[in-house]
């Protein structure tokens, strides 16, 4: 062993490791004043001769360098502000010299007591001076042989171009990792194991500060602080990615290095009074307005109760006409039947950009005559029947692309609706009966090719309906379809189409010509005074009674 450190101190002395660990920027102070004692430290350095030390040069503006002394510590405290003199627990360092570090005057410290078992270890330090009876204290200073190491050799940073360098701090690594083991030291943190760097933006780690080493077992502590009027939202990786929506947040299985930001967003002021039920689950449903005088009703995601609301119940506030506005949660899973039917007043809802939604119960939104426009949340799969039938005002609808049905009325008699705008990678399967029934207002529709079923009577009525595109996949024209959309002057019936149903483009009488690949049902096309040509594919085995009113059929 003696020989072992006597080659190892001899690579260390000729290996020149002066290097300058953190450089604290100072804040400018305006000359015309008189400058307050401040302590800051302008470098850390990690030196060696007959032993390891690390040297901190610290300026000591409006205090005499006699008077500044620097303290050590090795066990972390909850907040860097907590190491004040009395509690260090490493014995005071001794001043080396006095020099100029960044153009200022500095004290330079020299901290000799790290031993080969410190390898793995945080040193913290904090210079200090006591001028007329006031103690000044400086930032804390967080540093490690192993920090350095690793930051030399690239693991946290970019990797040195020095062999020798390189080759002397693995050695140095595995013996400080041996003495480690000897002494039965700090073995969580071997020095010749692989750590992380983690960094956090807005908040600390469990230590107070924004900066550590972490083995991918071990376990980072973060912690960001409250902020008036915001509310925390969550921690970002350095992809944008949120890893965890806990403060603190307890992260492991560390892979590389990684920035974790705190995130925020506005807080917002819930409505008080709403009326809740409890599943005695941690869950609760809002079941009324209660005694909340709110126009806009914002419901939270946790019940006064602290429990979680995952749904607003049948007819809960059904037939308010006062309520103008409605925030849902991120939390709530359903709304039910005629939740907030003839709402007369209701002019928008907001939804959480993606939540846990799967299903708008029936006559959810029935009747709320001032609502003017609705899109609908990331992950709805279902709308059931007359969820927003009778909205006069409603214009625009956005579907997303988790939605799967649009059930039975869902917009029906929405007479002003112009603009239904579904996601290009939608999985919507099912327009089910009157779906659009009577919307005329509605001038085009473009459906996704993901669509297999139109149900009977789904744009029947759309007296303003021009051009219908319709999906690649589509199996199922029901009866009644597109009844009366005397401005439809062309269609294109895909191939996939197996049956058209009875009176399907009944009274289309814009229609000039029509490509039928398919079985035609009774009436399907009757009263369509504008329709002239009619070419039906050889696989067209039946024709229904009263299918056309036109003066040429052709068949390919």
């Amino acid at each position: 062993m003696k020989q072992m450190r006597k080659i190892f101190y001899s690579v260390l002395i000729v290996c020149a490791l002066i290097s300058a660990f953190a450089v604290v920027a100072l804040a400018s102070t305006d000359t015309q004043e008189p400058q307050s004692p401040k302590l800051s430290f302008e470098a850390a350095n990690l030196a060696f001769d007959d032993s390891v030390y690390v040297l901190y040069a610290v300026s000591h503006e409006g205090i005499a360098p006699e008077n500044v002394q620097l303290l050590f510590w090795t066990e972390a405290k909850d907040v860097p502000n907590s190491y004040v003199k009395g509690t260090e627990s490493y014995a005071k360092a001794y001043v080396d010299s006095d020099e100029t570090v960044n153009g200022k005057s500095c004290v330079i410290f020299k901290n000799n007591e790290l031993r080969a078992k410190n390898m793995a270890d945080y040193v913290y330090a904090r210079a200090y001076a006591n001028v007329d009876g006031v103690e000044y204290y400086s930032e804390v200073s967080k540093y490690s042989i192993l920090q350095y190491a690793y930051n030399k050799l690239g693991y946290t940073g970019t990797e040195s171009s020095n062999t020798a360098l390189k080759n002397m701090l693995v050695s140095m690594l595995q013996y400080g990792a041996d003495a480690q083991v000897y002494a039965e030291h700090n073995l969580k943190r071997l020095a010749n194991e692989k750590y992380f760097k983690v960094s956090v933006d807005g908040g600390t780690l469990e230590d107070g500060f924004t900066k550590g080493l972490y083995h991918a077992e071990e376990t980072a502590l973060l912690t960001a602080p409250e902020k008036e009027g915001f509310v925390f939202a969550g921690w970002k990786n350095t992809a944008g990615e949120i890893v965890s929506t806990d403060n603190p947040a307890s992260l492991t299985a560390f892979t590389s290095n990684d920035t974790y930001t705190a995130t925020y967003e506005e807080e917002v002021s819930y409505s008080k009074g709403l009326l809740y039920n409890s599943y005695e689950d941690g869950t609760c449903s809002v079941i009324g307005i209660g005694n909340c005088i709110d126009t806009d009703i914002v419901i939270p995601s946790k019940s006064p109760d602290n429990d979680t609301v995952i749904s607003i119940a049948e007819t809960a506030f059904s037939n308010n006409s006062t309520i103008t506005s409605v925030t849902i949660p991120d939390t709530v899973m359903r709304i039910e039947y005629s939740a907030f039917n003839n709402c007369t007043s209701l002019k928008s809802i907001n939804f959480a950009e993606k939540g846990v939604l799967e299903n708008i119960g029936s006559n959810a939104f029935y009747k709320c005559k001032a609502l003017t426009s609705v899109e609908l949340p990331q992950g709805i799969v279902s709308l059931s029947s007359g969820v927003f039938q009778g909205c006069s005002s409603l214009s625009y609808v956005s579907i997303p692309n988790s939605l799967k049905i649009i059930g039975k009325d869902s917009f029906r008699e929405c007479g002003n609706l112009s603009s239904v705008d579904f996601d290009t990678q939608s999985e919507l399967e099912s327009i089910e009966n009157t779906a659009f029934y009577k919307c005329t207002n509605l001038t085009e529709i473009i459906l996704p090719n993901s669509v297999v079923t139109i149900g009977s009577s789904a744009f029947s009525n759309c007296s303003s309906l021009k051009t219908v595109v319709l999906s690649n996949t589509l199996s199922t024209i029901g009866g009644h379809a597109f009844d009366m959309c005397s401005e439809l002057s062309g269609i294109v019936i895909p191939d996939t189409v197996t049956s058209i149903g009875d009176y399907a483009f009944k009274s289309c009488t814009s229609l000039t010509e029509i490509v039928v690949p398919c079985d035609i049902g009774n009436n399907a096309f009757q009263t369509c005074k504008g329709l002239t040509d009619v070419i039906i594919s050889d696989g067209v085995k039946i024709i229904g009674s009263s299918a056309f009113y036109i003066v040429k059929i052709l068949r390919t």
